[in-house]
């Protein structure tokens, strides 16, 4: 049975949420009352059972040892097994300030527990501390629209202690991270029966510090992952329908949850090193700023990842030579759809490595002559299309039904190449394609593939130079060179210069290709 929350101050979300309320101006007056009411609905409208009692004095809220579990129930069909999890935070207090907002205390030093009960050994605990100086929370608004203001000079969350399989395992070593000068609001309002969740957060300095000395119980092994991320910014909003249930996320996206995040940081630098008796390995790494964004919604699921400036070097043992190499760019982007359906849903994909270095070390192994431009090297390419899904792909149950019986996810209806740059050794490659797929039929190339055809544009720039050159070097055999060289020659059209070709290829779905108008057999 889905819990369900009345309108008026219930808000919900995951235990995140909560710990985002730790962390926006006054219209009207908010009691410690109502924002006591804002978390239990908030909580248990995914799952969370409060475990403590509250404690009334003179209009204000005392949670002496704030605890809370969710139950978890078995699920056959997906293979899911049941459990429990359980969140203890310690002592919060909610303070009428006598101004119609409301501020909430939590202790300076705090223990955290996190603890899960599984089946078997899969059983899991563990204690963190959270430290922090100068906090200050303040929450405003009204009942239906609460606004928390956070602010804190310092906070360190470290990992004490974790519990499993083997017993209690004390953390040999430090494993943290630290927040300085943070600034954050949340606010959550409840509107035409949803609530609206919009967050931001500010970092000036967030330094992450991770130092074991047994990476593994009784096994020799140094590990340290440590670095600092300069100007980090976060926003993210979200929508959470009347009803929701935290076990079946198909269904909740389907009526209308939806979450969307992005985060940016200045600067960056870190350092990953490990070592045992049979290895070593080193990676510094710099960079000049970079963000992240995700969103999840009944529209699909994107993703998306940039870093600029980056600066990587690399040594270990198992290498045979230092790796050092720098790039203006390096992202990663996904369009998924997550919802089963008989209309087109777009998808995509985008690839980003701008300007990558090639260490002198590879150059001088694959062109020990110095024959070729030891430009960057770059590879951008943007892909998008319409797709039908026929499974929930957030649905277990489909999903196993899915392994089981081999069958596919969806089909492919139209597949665009929207951007294709390739850069280096003194070439250059563009080109875009367009191509419509038909289900229904067999390709002529291969009679596990549908039908499909479209038109793709070329333009290539250096590339005949840069071919008669690998045959030179013998990195290529020489008549394969002048063979595709000349073909490259042949079929192309002329642009600025004899080495500056374009090209427009049809493809009909029945397998006729024409290059530049001209016919081209394929059998």
């Amino acid at each position: 049975m889905r819990p369900r929350i009345a309108k008026a101050a219930m808000a919900r979300r995951s235990v995140l949420a909560l710990s985002a309320a730790f962390a926006s101006p006054a219209v009207a007056d908010v009691t410690p009352e109502d924002v006591w009411a804002q978390w239990t609905g908030y909580l248990s409208a995914f799952g969370y059972t409060l475990e403590s009692e509250p404690v009334r004095e003179n209009g204000n809220i005392r949670i002496p040892d704030f605890a809370m579990t969710m139950y978890v129930p078995a699920d056959p069909d997906s293979g899911r097994k049941g459990g429990t999890v359980a969140v203890t935070f310690g002592d919060i207090a909610l303070t009428d300030l006598g101004d119609g907002t409301v501020g909430i205390e939590i202790p300076e030093d705090m223990t955290v527990s996190i603890s899960g009960d599984g089946p078997g050994d899969e059983d899991f605990s563990a204690r963190i501390n959270i430290r922090t100086d100068g906090a200050r929370t303040v929450a405003s608004g009204d009942v239906d629209d609460i606004t928390y203001d956070y602010t804190a000079a310092r906070t360190v969350v470290s990992l004490e202690e974790v519990e499993g399989e083997q017993g209690d395992i004390p953390i040999p070593g430090t494993v943290a991270v630290t927040l300085e000068d943070a600034a954050g609001r949340n606010r959550i309002a409840v509107e035409n029966d949803e609530t609206r969740v919009d967050q931001s957060f500010e970092v000036a300095r967030f330094v992450y510090d991770v130092a074991l000395s047994e990476v593994n119980p009784g096994q020799q092994g140094d590990l340290t992952w440590q670095g600092t991320l300069n100007g980090l910014t976060s926003s993210t909003s979200g929508v959470i329908p009347d009803e929701v249930d935290p076990l079946a996320i198909d269904e909740a996206v389907a009526d209308g949850y939806a979450v969307a995040a992005d985060f940016g940081f200045d600067s960056g630098q870190g350092s990953f090193e490990f070592s045992d008796p049979k290895q070593q390995v080193r990676l510094v790494s710099s960079s000049e700023g970079g963000r992240f964004s995700l969103s999840l919604s009944s529209a699909g699921m994107a993703y998306d990842v940039l870093t600029e400036d980056l600066s990587l070097s690399i040594a270990g043992s198992e290498l045979p030579f230092p790796i050092d190499t720098t790039a203006a760019a390096i992202g990663l982007g996904i369009q998924l759809p997550l919802l089963a359906g008989e209309e087109e849903q777009p998808f995509g994909a985008t690839l980003t490595l701008t300007d990558v270095t090639i260490p002198d070390a590879i150059w001088m192994m694959a062109d020990p002559s110095n024959g070729l431009p030891h430009d960057p090297v770059t590879v951008e390419v943007a892909i998008s299309g319409q797709s039908r899904l026929f499974v929930n792909i957030l649905n277990e149950a489909e999903m196993s039904a899915l392994d089981r019986t081999g069958g596919q996810p969806g089909e492919v209806t139209r597949l665009n190449l929207d951007a294709l740059r390739l850069r280096g050794a003194g070439a250059s490659i563009d080109g875009s394609a367009a191509f419509d797929i038909d289900n229904s039929s067999s390709s002529i190339f291969a009679p596990d593939l549908p039908a499909f055809g479209g038109t793709a544009n070329l333009r290539l720039t250096g590339v005949t130079g840069l071919l008669s050159t690998l045959g030179q070097l013998g990195i290529i055999p020489m008549q394969q060179a002048m063979m595709t060289g000349a073909m490259i020659q042949q079929l192309g059209r002329q642009e600025s210069g004899p080495d500056d070709l374009s090209a427009e290829i049809e493809l009909s779905p029945t397998g006729s290709l024409t290059i530049n108008g001209a016919p081209f057999p394929l059998q």
